[in-house]
This record gives structure tokens, C-alpha cells and sequence, in this order.
């Protein structure tokens, strides 16, 4: 209702400025006041206009759209001639039989002007539909390359757990002989990760507190696993604690750092993931004191080209994720996201 009031005003607004025009021309041809010529101009321009709009409103259907046009002009320019006859005090009698050659010309002028007037607006109008025919058809793209992305990320993930499935299973099985206790405990926190991603795994959006929830028992898995040599810190301040994301965002770059950066050192190291605001963002940094970006191989460059593929569907250009190397050794990868949530594109 609001775009519609708008183009309204919009089409009132061209034709108060063409009329002035065309009221200037009239009154040089017709040598007619300035102001009678203003007036028969104003008046014709603006019927035609209004009953335009009217009709437009009323019938919508496309095939009636050149019949409204048709409809306008003669319907226009009489009810602006008879407004105009009354603003100046002139009788129709009058301009039926001693002024007929105004009452012609000014006929004849206005029928020109309301066929000029109404073909812009027809292809005004024809103009806006297909900028909206194009928005609509833009928005289903993204739509559609949102669900392929999401898609993606599922496979993706898919072909991740079962290796880290397997894998946990086989410290289990490792441990219950020599280490009944740790077994147990591996046992409850992979239940616990099973549990929390498996939710998140049906979901659009998570919360940040979930998100980071699977990732420590994530990060408590391979703790256990490679014993002394990981170790993790996570600092979120909780006012972030609610933001939502996508799910599984964040896992990845924890993945990457451990696989990459961690594993093949065989002191081990730590992974860091600290939450913070910057430039009016949301930032969450995921870094290690691995091997370094040499260390990161083709399966991990996937992982991180799915990442900015999503961060691209879901926030346009108000997402990325950045790499960094640290100096002293390691990797920090950098998620950039908006701290206000993105409104949908509307249809």
C-alpha cells in the first residue's frame, strides 16, 4: 500500500510539472493568459492522471491495462475542461457556441497531451514491473543458492563425523581396557556432542552460547584423545551469548587448527576462541599455536571456502572471515558477522 501511495505521489508530482510546461506552449499558440493556460492544463493533466491512477487501482488485471489508458484520456479531458470552465467562470454554453474554436483547440491540445502524459506513465509503470520481476527473480536466486550452500554444508558434514565418529569410537574402545574412568568420561561428552549437533544439524540458526556449547565438547573429545598435548581456552562475554548464526559455522575453523595446526606438532598446543565487538561487529577468532598456514591442505581450504560461501549467502557483504599468521607460530582465523540481525529480502 505504501509503494503504491508513493508512485502516486510520484506520477501527481510529473504531471504538475509537465502541465506547467505544456501551459506555456498553450498560451503562446493559443494566445491564451498565462493563467487560463495554467489552469486548462493543470486541470486536464491532473483528471487524466487521477482517473488513470483510479483505474489502475480498480483494475489491476494486465490485459485491461491499454483499455485504461484509453479510458483516461477522453474522461480526463472533459472533466478537466468542465473544472476548468467553473475555476474561470466560464459558461459550456459559452464554449459550445461562441468560443467553439478554444473549446476545440484546447480539446484537441488535451487529448495530445493526455495520450503524451499516459504513455509515460505506461512505460513508467511497465519500467517498475520489470524492476520488480527482476527483484523477485534476484531474490529466488539467492534463495535457491542459500539452500545449495546449506545443502553443501550438510555433505560436508556428513563426510566430517564419520571419520571423527570412528575415530572417538576407537579411544573408547582403547581406553575401556586400561582406563575405565576416561572412557567413561569420553563416552559422556561424546554423547553430550552427539546430543547438541545433531539439534543444531536441523536448525537454520543457533545461538552463539549453543554453537560454542558443541564446540567445547568438541574440544573435550580431542582433549581426551590427545591427552597433554591440547589444550583450549573460550572467552565469550555474555552479552554476545544470544547472537544467532548459522549452525556449525564455527566448528570447522576449531577442526582446521587441531588438524592442521595441532596434530602433526608433536608438542601439541592450544586453541584459543575469543568473542569480541569491533567496527560494530561481531568477532570470533579461532587461533592456535600450530604449524602454521604452510601446514593447511587442500581439504582444508574446502572447508574454509564453504564458510565464506555461507557468510556471502546469509549476510551479503556484512560477513567474512579472514586468516591471519601469528607471529610466534600458529594461525588465527577471524569471523567478522553483524551484531544486528539481517532483515529477509521481502518479495
Amino acid at each position: 500500500m505504501h509503494t503504491y501511495i508513493r508512485s502516486a505521489l510520484y506520477s501527481i508530482a510529473i504531471t504538475l510539472v509537465i502541465s506547467t510546461l505544456i501551459a506555456v506552449l498553450i498560451g503562446n499558440l493559443l494566445t491564451l493568459p498565462f493563467s487560463h493556460a495554467l489552469i486548462y492544463s493543470l486541470s486536464i493533466g491532473l483528471s487524466i492522471c487521477l482517473i488513470s491512477l483510479a483505474l489502475n487501482h480498480t483494475f489491476s488485471r494486465a490485459p485491461l491495462k491499454p483499455l485504461r489508458l484509453l479510458a483516461a484520456i477522453p474522461l480526463g479531458t472533459l472533466a478537466g475542461m468542465a473544472i476548468s470552465s467553473a475555476a474561470l467562470g466560464i459558461e459550456v454554453s459559452s464554449l459550445l457556441y461562441e468560443n467553439r474554436q478554444i473549446l476545440i483547440n484546447v480539446a484537441v491540445g488535451g487529448s495530445i497531451f493526455g495520450g503524451l502524459v499516459s504513455y509515460f506513465f505506461y512505460a513508467y509503470y511497465r519500467l517498475a514491473e520489470s524492476q520488480q520481476a527482476l527483484q523477485r527473480q534476484k531474490i529466488t536466486q539467492q534463495q535457491q543458492e542459500k539452500a545449495s550452500t546449506e545443502l553443501q554444508l550438510r555433505f560436508l558434514q556428513a563426510q566430517i563425523e564419520p571419520h571423527f565418529l570412528f575415530n572417538t569410537l576407537a579411544t573408547i574402545s582403547s581406553l575401556l581396557e586400561r582406563d575405565s574412568a576416561t572412557a567413561r568420561n569420553l563416552l559422556d561428552t561424546f554423547t553430550r556432542y552427539l546430543r547438541a549437533g545433531l539439534k543444531q544439524m536441523r536448525a537454520e540458526r543457533c545461538s552463539l552460547s549453543e554453537e560454542l556449547a558443541l564446540i567445547e565438547h568438541y574440544l573435550g573429545i580431542q582433549a581426551i584423545r590427545m591427552q597433554q598435548r591440547l589444550r583450549y581456552s573460550i572467552q565469550c562475554p555474555a552479552q554476545f551469548s544470544q547472537v544467532e548464526l548459522p549452525p556449525l559455522l564455527i566448528q570447522p575453523l576449531v577442526e582446521n587448527a587441531i588438524k592442521h595446526g595441532l596434530e602433526m606438532k608433536p608438542a601439541g598446543g592450544t586453541v584459543t576462541i575469543n568473542v569480541s565487538e569491533k567496527h560494530r561487529q561481531l568477532c570470533i577468532e579461532v587461533s592456535d599455536n600450530g604449524l602454521g598456514i604452510g601446514s593447511h591442505s587442500s581439504d582444508g581450504g574446502v572447508g574454509l571456502a564453504n564458510i565464506r560461501d555461507r557468510l556471502a549467502t546469509r549476510y551479503q557483504n556484512n560477513a567474512s572471515l579472514e586468516l591471519q599468521s601469528i607471529a610466534t607460530g600458529g594461525i588465527c582465523a577471524r569471523v567478522l558477522l553483524p551484531l544486528q540481525p539481517q532483515p529477509e529480502p521481502a518479495l
